[in-house]
Order: structure tokens, then sequence, then C-alpha cells
């Protein structure tokens, strides 16, 4: 026990701060005191004590991190409870310095998010395959509805994910998207990796995406091995070696 040196009430060692200079390892003053007396000091010069915490803060970034961390991993419920209380109390501001820390950090962030989804690849398409199905689910109608519009507008990306995952199923490599496909289209200039005829982007006579070396000859998913080719040369290759392809079309002897 101790007696508090301001108020003058007895209390246990646990009700006073922890302090190096005294012999029994507590402050003079009990925990309620102590806070009373910061409270006074910080009214009175607000400003003072804001800059000197900034200060301090600035110069130990590292051990300010190494803190959360531990605390989050000590508290992990705490931790959300709190962030997600802090969120809602401060949404306006909260949701401007995002936007702003990821206006000057877009890069990095955009790095370091791809260099954890190759590390986590598993466990994040795992994650979104849940949070999928939890939106569905609170909402059918409405993600039914942004699903076909999402469809609607981005029928190469729709395509793209059907042709990875027939090459999931097949063991393939690689992976691309439907601006992936885009730039093969410009860069083949909007004509036919075989015959050269015009290629179109729509209807009926839309361009078909060919892998080079088919799938089920071993072929990769990724960019490297697509071309774009009108409809009827995909359906005459088809899965057709591409050596066996080009001297039936007279590029080899």
């Amino acid at each position: 026990m101790k007696n508090c040196k301001k108020c003058g009430s007895e209390k246990s060692l646990d009700e006073f701060p922890k302090s190096t200079k005294n012999k029994d390892g507590r402050e003079s003053r009990c925990k309620s005191c102590s806070a009373s007396e910061r409270r006074e000091k910080y009214a009175q010069n607000p400003e003072k004590y804001r800059n000197q915490t900034k200060a301090w803060a600035e110069t130990n970034k590292d051990k300010i991190v190494e803190a959360r961390r531990k605390y989050y991993y000590e508290n992990p419920e705490r931790t959300l409870e709190l962030r997600a209380a802090s969120n809602i109390r401060n949404k306006e501001s909260t949701l401007a310095r995002d936007r702003a820390w990821y206006a000057a950090n877009s890069e990095y962030k955009i790095a370091k998010v791809k260099e954890w989804y190759e590390k986590n690849i598993d466990h994040a398409r795992s994650a979104a395959k849940v949070r999928s199905k939890a939106r569905y689910h609170a909402n059918p109608e409405l993600m039914s509805a942004r699903a076909k519009v999402y469809r609607k507008k981005n029928p190469d990306g729709i395509a793209a994910q059907k042709r990875r995952y027939k090459a999931s199923k097949l063991g393939a490599e690689g992976s691309h998207t439907g601006k992936d496909v885009q730039a093969i289209f410009e860069k083949q200039r909007g004509l036919c990796g075989n015959c050269k005829k015009k290629l179109f982007k729509s209807g009926a006579k839309k361009f078909h995406v060919d892998h080079v070396i088919p799938l089920s000859r071993g072929g990769g998913n990724g960019p490297d091995n697509l071309q774009c080719l009108c409809s009827s040369c995909n359906l005459r290759k088809g899965a057709k070696d591409p050596l066996d392809w080009a001297r039936e079309n007279g590029r080899l002897l």
C-alpha cells in the first residue's frame, strides 16, 4: 500500500504509475491524480503538447509501429473493435486521410498488395470467395444486377476469367486479363494473326483469343502465348501444334 502525495488516499501499488526514480518502482502520485494533472496542463497549452507528441512520434516511428503490432497480436479483437468505432466516429476525416495517403503512395501500395497476393494467393482467393458469397446472400438481387452490368461492360474480362478457369483445370501456368487481350489486339493492328483479315471487336464475327501452343499440349495461359484470330482461323486451328499449323498455312517447308 502507498499514500498519494496529492490526494492523500492510501492505495495499492498498482494504482500508481511505474517509475524508475523511486525505490518501490512507483511514482508518488496515483494514476488518477497524475491523469488529472496532465489534463490540466494540456488544457492550458494544448498546442505545446501536440507539438511535443508529434515531434516524439517523428523520432520514434519504429517504436510506435512495434508497440502497435505487439498490442494487435495480443488483443486482435479489441483492436478491430476500436478501429471500427474510430472509423464510424471519424468517417469523413478517415476517408479523406486514406485518399490523401493513397494518392501520395499509390505505387508503393500497389506493389505491397501485389507482393502479399503472390505470397498468399490461395488464402486471398478463398477469402475473396467467402466475402463474395456473404455479399450475395445479404442482397442477391442487387449483386445479380451488378454482375449483369459488369458482364455487359467487361466482356473481355469475363472471357479471360473463363480461360483462366479452363487453364487451371489443365494445370497450365500463367494468367492474363482483358486489358492484356486488348493490348495484343492493338499490337496486331486489329488484324488476324494468321490470315491478316480485319478483326471485329463485337458481334457475331467478334475475334477469338487463341493459345499459340494449345493448353492441351502444355501451353501457358500468359499473354506471351496468346494471339487474336478470326473465328474461321481459330476454328480451323483448334488444338493443332503451332508448327503443324504453320506448315498447313504455307509458312514453313
